[in-house]
Parts: C-alpha cells; sequence; structure tokens
C-alpha cells in the first residue's frame, strides 16, 4: 500500500531538524575560518613602511655652532636642529627623498610646506644652510614634553638661480619662537621601522605655549651654510 509523507508526520520534523542543524554548523565553520585567515594575514603581514631613503649630510655646515651654550647639547635643541636643517636641504636638492627628511618631517603636519618640493623658477631662492637660531630656554610640559624657546632668524643663507649668486646676509633681526619637543607616538614610529627609529625618538611642532621672556636682540645667532652645498643643488 502507497503511504504520504502525511502519514510519518514524526520523519518529516527530524528531517527539517536535521537540515538546519546541518546549516548551522556550515555557518559556524565558515566564520571560524574567516577569522583564522584573517588572522594569520594579521600576523603575517608586515609593518607598513616608508621607502627606505639614503642618509644627507645635512649637519655638515659651518662655521660651527657656539658649544658653550649647555642647551645645544640637550636632546630637544637637537630635534630643532636636524629638523630645520632637514627642510632647508630638501630646499637645496628639491626633494624629500632622504633618511633625515622621512625621520624628522610628520607627514601629517606640514610646519615647512613653503621649504618642500617647492616648484623651481628663476626669482626663487634655495636654501643653502639652516634657518639660523640660537636657544634661549627649555622647560618641561605638563604632559613630559620639552618646550625649547629659540631666537630665529629669517635671514638664512640663499642661492638666487637667476643670478648665480650665493648670499649670506648675516644676522640682522630675529624674533622669539616657541616649540614642542616630543616623543612620537606608534603611529608615528611605526613607518620609521626601516630606519631603526624606536620608541622615545623625538619630533618638533609649534604649540600655543608661552615663550620665555628673552631679548633677542642681545642673543648671538650663528648662521651656518651647508659644507659643499653647491655639489647638490638642484637646478
Amino acid at each position: 500500500m502507497t503511504r504520504s509523507l502525511r502519514d510519518h508526520p514524526m520523519r518529516i520534523v527530524l528531517g527539517a531538524l536535521t537540515v538546519v542543524v546541518l546549516f548551522v554548523l556550515y555557518l559556524a565553520y565558515s566564520s571560524l575560518s574567516t577569522r583564522h585567515d584573517a588572522a594569520l594575514e594579521s600576523e603575517h603581514s608586515p609593518t607598513p613602511t616608508i621607502p627606505l631613503y639614503p642618509s644627507a649630510p645635512i649637519m655638515d655646515a659651518s662655521p660651527a655652532l657656539d658649544m658653550t651654550n649647555p642647551l645645544e647639547a640637550t636632546d630637544a635643541v637637537r630635534t630643532i636642529r636636524e629638523t630645520y636643517a632637514a627642510a632647508a636641504w630638501s630646499s637645496l636638492v628639491n626633494s624629500e627623498h632622504f633618511r633625515e627628511f622621512s625621520i624628522f618631517i610628520n607627514p601629517n603636519f606640514r610646519q615647512f610646506s613653503s621649504l618642500i618640493e617647492i616648484e623651481r623658477n628663476a626669482s626663487h631662492p634655495v636654501d643653502i644652510g639652516p634657518r639660523p637660531f640660537t636657544p634661549v630656554d627649555i622647560r618641561e610640559s605638563e604632559t613630559g614634553a620639552q618646550i625649547v624657546t629659540i631666537c630665529v632668524s629669517a635671514d638664512g643663507a640663499e642661492y638666487h638661480l637667476n643670478t648665480e649668486t650665493a648670499m649670506t646676509p648675516g644676522i640682522e633681526s630675529s624674533s622669539l619662537l616657541v616649540y614642542e619637543v616630543y616623543k612620537m607616538d606608534d603611529d608615528e614610529l611605526a613607518p620609521l621601522s626601516a630606519y631603526g627609529v624606536n620608541e622615545g625618538a623625538l619630533r618638533m611642532r609649534r604649540t600655543n605655549e608661552a615663550p620665555a621672556e628673552v631679548d633677542c636682540a642681545t642673543v648671538p645667532i650663528i648662521q651656518q651654510v651647508f659644507t659643499h652645498w653647491a655639489d647638490y643643488l638642484a637646478r
């Protein structure tokens, strides 16, 4: 005698439950597999880095600085010196592609945009030395950063392409500027791993902190020129 499915309701229920259980197990396995693959990909993905550029002789300059000033020996002032030098060197060679620029210039905080990758023209001078300054005060902020006051001059050494003349006008005037020299965070350090930059490395940035009360007219400032700058000039 032929029987219909209506004669076996229990078999129908069990069959339906089996299908549901198998489908749930399939979804669970698929989810675990996806998460496992993502974990493996994350584990083996290299830390993103910037291109590894060669070093530039940015601190090879003359005349010598006044190292009798004790502030010159601090990491905070050295950071400002190297940052100014990196910005000026990028003007000289018309490029950002050197080690010191990558380390000291934060790509998300272009405080030196007026000196970086300038479109050359006959009337625009090229920096042939770092911006001249003398450190006059360092104090610590509430966050542990170093607040550095400097007397700085806009009268840096320049080369004029239109006249093919190097100008070192001397220091006619200077003004107070204040910077915060801070430890790089993980986001800044990660791309620099190829350069061996480790935790505790420093960068500088402008700050709203008040400068020390100093009369810059009484502060001597040395104007430096990169050694052999003409060998590196991008025309």
